[in-house]
């Protein structure tokens, strides 16, 4: 009778610990629950977005809701209050402040600026073909990275939440170098 229950035990123990293994999602499946997530949500965020273009750097603060498609620059001061609308019906952008228009500067062949960096990576994040995702930890917090092609030359990495699904960090290189750097926050997905 001993012998029947350890080994009822021990066969108790085998199962749980397989289920536990089984449960856990791969990398790939936990990038397809946030771009679930993401999708058909309007999602506002905060960015710190830093532009390299390699004989300068630049550093701002931005909003973004994709709703609206209204970017708002929030840092420097001297920019403070400058709006964009970025429009995907006829593809423009229009950089606004008391009715002057600025030209922030390409960092791409591809056209891509600062301004630009917010609504690409987010088309990122909802449509575009991932190229590679894996898991990742860094100061107590788990991540799921994702990381698409957005041109010949251009990739954009991602790094998600792993419990909440939020984006935390991302980067877009050209040629391997990083030319966005960005870090969010205040983000919300409804």
């Amino acid at each position: 009778m001993r012998r029947t229950a350890k080994l009822l035990l021990a066969l108790i123990m085998i199962f749980s610990l397989t289920s536990c293994v089984s449960s856990t999602k791969s990398a790939q499946e936990t990038a397809q629950d946030v771009r679930t997530r993401l999708q058909d949500s309007e999602i506002s965020l905060t960015a710190e977005v830093r532009a390299n273009y390699g004989d300068r750097v630049y550093d701002f603060t931005l909003t973004y809701n994709t709703s609206s498609g209204v970017i708002e620059v929030k840092a420097p001061e001297i920019l403070a209050g400058t709006t964009v609308t970025v429009s995907k019906e006829d593809n423009s952008t229009v950089l606004q402040y008391d009715g002057a228009q600025l030209d922030t500067g390409k960092l791409t062949e591809d056209g891509l600026s600062p301004v630009s960096a917010l609504p690409e990576l987010v088309e990122q994040w909802l449509e575009s073909y991932i190229i590679e995702n894996f898991y990742e930890s860094s100061d107590g917090t788990d991540f799921v990275a994702i990381k698409t092609q957005m041109s010949d030359d251009v990739i954009s990495t991602s790094w998600f939440d792993r419990s909440t699904g939020d984006p935390v960090k991302a980067e877009i290189a050209t040629e391997g170098n990083v030319v966005i750097e960005c870090t969010f926050s205040g983000v919300t997905v409804t």
